[in-house]
């Protein structure tokens, strides 16, 4: 806070207390500047604001972690209202240093909202386009309290005949009216997939195969490296019960074997906006459990191998952060081992089992971000 904001705010407070140039407002107007992010980040933010508006009795700060979720976002008409006292709202969101977000209430839409977003550098260090990113934010949320200011009451309107309409000072609008819900991907991840596809899991060269149809779920958490992409870990499971056992030979009968093929590992995720597509490939450690142990033959659990996973999807925003949709995934897992020895070929020459599993699946899909 300089000498130089201090100033500047108390000759905007004069001039906007000026009753030449609006006219008299018959109710009392509170303008709320609500301040969501970090803690450090708010206070910046704060401090670059606050200067403006030294001695302004009707503004009031609000500090919280997150843009509120349950509550409309800011909007002008009947909607800003709180019976006889008019309140109107400014969020401002600084969670993400590099994507500052202005939710204003349009005051020339009724119902409206406006949502700006000041873009920053991607190098953490420079500190003076950040400092000039939260002044151009600044001066934006003066213009906007200025136009709430200097525009007339609704009411007023309605009941003294012959008032003249005073239009409210001009604001850029960089983006059109915004719905109650925001839709973009960035900040925190959460998927879930369940559904149900093929595995297939190849033991032996070929020697036993053990496939058939199971569900599949998937968890994946992370967070946005850049807008629409992201950056997660995986979870991965598919199963199968009384499995379509086959042998090379057809010298082996079918023991129908209940298996669950594991995954877990990074991934990366890319959203193809506005229509909301993404793709998504995952690789990690895999293994095989076998669950049947009441079988007269069962098999050890495998070690661990590799697997990698890719993923199509399309989803239809639910809510401001939750969208719901299909996905269709591929995923193929190899080099897992167990100690059983295998028949290699008919002159039952026995060597380790190296299995390989491949699995197709179709899942409902659920995210948040």
């Amino acid at each position: 806070m300089n000498t130089a904001h201090i100033l500047s705010g108390f000759l905007w407070a004069l001039s906007a207390s000026d009753g030449s140039s609006k006219p008299a407002a018959t109710c009392e107007q509170t303008i709320e500047i609500l301040i969501a992010g970090p803690e450090e980040a708010r206070n910046r933010m704060d401090a670059a604001i606050r200067p403006f508006f030294c001695g302004i009795p009707d503004i009031r700060w609000t500090m919280e972690e997150k843009v509120p979720a349950d509550r409309p976002l800011p909007a002008s008409g009947e909607e800003a209202r709180d019976q006889a006292r008019q309140i109107w709202q400014i969020w401002i969101d600084v969670s993400n240093p590099h994507r500052l977000r202005v939710y204003l209430p349009a005051t020339n839409t009724q119902g409206a909202t406006t949502v700006r977003t000041v873009t920053g550098p991607t190098e953490t260090d420079s500190k003076e386009v950040d400092e000039s990113a939260r002044q151009a934010v600044a001066q934006l949320v003066k213009t906007t309290v200025s136009s709430i200011r200097r525009a007339p009451d609704p009411k007023t309107e309605r009941v003294a005949e012959g008032l003249v309409a005073v239009s409210p000072s001009p604001v850029a609008e960089v983006s059109s009216p915004a719905r109650q819900t925001e839709h973009d991907h960035d900040g925190f991840f959460l998927r879930l997939l369940a559904g149900y596809g093929t595995l297939t899991a190849t033991e032996g060269y070929e020697f036993r195969q053990y496939a058939k149809l199971g569900p599949t779920f998937n968890l994946a958490v992370g967070r946005a490296l850049a807008p629409n992409l992201i950056l997660y870990g995986e979870l991965l499971v598919t199963g199968i019960v009384n499995s379509n056992d086959s042998n090379a030979y057809g010298m082996e009968e079918n023991l129908g074997r209940d298996l669950v093929l594991w995954g877990l590992g990074p991934g990366v995720a890319y959203y193809l906006m506005p229509w909301n597509l993404y793709a998504s490939a995952t690789a990690g450690l895999a293994k095989i459990t076998f669950v049947d142990a009441s079988t007269d033959s069962p098999l050890p659990d495998t070690d661990f191998g590799y697997v990698g996973a890719l993923t199509v999807g399309k989803e239809w925003w639910s809510g401001r952060g939750w969208g719901i949709g299909i996905a269709g995934r591929f995923s193929h897992a190899r080099s897992m081992k167990h100690g059983e020895l295998v028949s290699a070929n008919r002159d039952n020459i026995f060597v380790d089992s190296d299995m390989h599993a491949t699995a197709f699946s179709l899942s409902f899909s659920a995210t948040y971000n």
